[in-house]
């Protein structure tokens, strides 16, 4: 019985690597925070769309309009 018991010591070695594991999830973590960055350039944008509003309100809104659904 005490052999059985080493080997499920061994299992538990195995196990071990799942500490490892949480490092993956740090770098998920990372991924969203490059998310956010682009959020303030959207403000810029949208006085840049204006702008071409008033040249073409009627085509430049439906055209913007189009291109995010296509997308």
């Amino acid at each position: 019985m005490s052999k059985g018991l080493a080997k499920g010591k061994g299992v538990h070695a195995k196990g071990a690597p799942v500490r490892p594991a949480p490092a993956p999830l740090p770098a998920p973590a990372a991924a969203p925070a490059p998310a956010p960055a682009p959020a303030p350039a959207a403000p810029q944008a949208a006085p840049s769309a204006p702008q071409q509003a008033d040249e073409l309100p009627v085509k430049g809104l439906p055209s913007m309009k189009g291109l995010p659904l296509l997308g």
